[in-house]
Order: C-alpha cells, then sequence, then structure tokens
C-alpha cells in the first residue's frame, strides 16, 4: 500500500519528448564509440554525468519540435533573499507546455550482494525528492511553467569473471526483474513519472577491476507541489 503516493505527481506534457529521448539515447551509443584497451567501444551517453543527460534531454525537447536551455540564468529564492543562480533545464514543448527542471543523476549497482539491497533504492527516492524540493522552493512561481525535480537513474550490472554476453544474459533474465521492482517501490512511494531508454545491447565497460555493462538509463521526473 503507498503511503506518500500523491496521484497529482506525475508531470503530465512530456510524452513527446521522452519519446524522442529513447530513440536519441540509441542513436548516440550507435555512432560513438571510445578507445579502451587497444579496441573502440560503443559510448553511452547516460554513463558520465548529470550534465550529459540533461544535454541528452534538451536535445530530444528539440527533435520533438520544442525548444530548450540548459545551465541558464535564473534568480532564485532563498531564506535571505532571492540570488543569482543556474537552473538546469528549461523545456517548451511543441504543444505550448512549459517546464522548469531541478536534474541530478542517481546509480544503481545489480549484482550476487546487491539485488536485496533496498538502501540504493531508498537513496534515489531521498535523491528525487530533493531534486524536487529544490524545484519547487528555489525556482520561482511563473505563470504557466510546471518546476519539475528530474533524476537520471543509471543501473550498472557487474560480477567478477564474467564476460560482457554472460552479464547481458544476467541482465535480461535475472538483474531486469531487480531493477522493476525498486522502480516500483519508487512509483509506490512518489507517484513519478518514470521513462525507460534500455539499449539493444548493454553498454560494456572493460576498463574496471569488474567488468560491468550499462543497459540503459531511467529518468524519474516528480512535479513540485506548486506546480
Amino acid at each position: 500500500m503507498a503511503k506518500h503516493r500523491n496521484r497529482d505527481s506525475s508531470p503530465t506534457g512530456l510524452t513527446g519528448v521522452f519519446q524522442a529521448w529513447r530513440g536519441y539515447i540509441q542513436r548516440y551509443t550507435d555512432r560513438v564509440t571510445w578507445s579502451c584497451a587497444g579496441r573502440d567501444i560503443p559510448d553511452a551517453i547516460f554513463w558520465t554525468t548529470e550534465r550529459a543527460n540533461v544535454g541528452g534531454l534538451a536535445v530530444s525537447a528539440c527533435l520533438a519540435g520544442g525548444v530548450a536551455s540548459e545551465e541558464y540564468g535564473q534568480l532564485k529564492n532563498w531564506k535571505r533573499g532571492a540570488y543569482a543562480g543556474r537552473a538546469d533545464l528549461f523545456v517548451r514543448t511543441g504543444e505550448g507546455r512549459q517546464f522548469a527542471f531541478e536534474a541530478k543523476q542517481c546509480w544503481v549497482w545489480i549484482g550476487p550482494r546487491c539485488n536485496a539491497d533496498q538502501r540504493q533504492w531508498g537513496r534515489v527516492i531521498k535523491t528525487l525528492r530533493s531534486a524536487t524540493r529544490e524545484a519547487d522552493v528555489r525556482l520561482p512561481s511563473e505563470l504557466g511553467v510546471t518546476r519539475v525535480g528530474l533524476v537520471f537513474l543509471v543501473p550498472g550490472v557487474g560480477q567478477r569473471g564474467v564476460n560482457a554476453k554472460d552479464l547481458g544474459q544476467l541482465w535480461r533474465h535475472e538483474r531486469k526483474r531487480a531493477v522493476e521492482k525498486g522502480l516500483a517501490r519508487i512509483v509506490d512511494e512518489t507517484g513519478c513519472l518514470v521513462e525507460r531508454s534500455w539499449l539493444r545491447e548493454p553498454a560494456f565497460d572493460p576498463s574496471g577491476e569488474i567488468p560491468c555493462i550499462y543497459p540503459g538509463v531511467v529518468a524519474l521526473a516528480l512535479k513540485g507541489k506548486s506546480a
């Protein structure tokens, strides 16, 4: 039973933007590579930083017929008054809906010892609420602009002594269920919008001590209370 869910917490009007975003995530990986151990590896825009993910969503808004602005100057509210700051992302959709986002990024590790670790999902919920609170409190109230907290959630799947192909099978047959269970908890407790962008083939990172794949990225969007 949901304890904290608000039926009006999921922002509406972003369907076209996220549809374009799912295609863009795959297109980037199809076209961009990076060099590791003398070979070219497909790159993924989502496994680097929050800023890269915000940029990907901004591009997607434009591909969907809208416009976007990143890191734009914005007076923000604070206890001692307004101060000059920057907001993460503004989007006006092709249909004329306007959104101001405060964005963050989270990682969850999916492996033999991590599937049952509920603390990492609690941290994601805490981060999402923090982003939404920042959007709600710090961004000024503007007529016709919906303030949204946004978290890009990146699952990593790793296991010592397992190659990329076997990791992909683990993801499809077992680990994906762990992620979906975690996402169900997030929705149950927050009522947020969940948008998934899974790659056709997970991106493989052989550079670390433990081989790891990144199957894709999930966007969690929660509308501010005074939006």
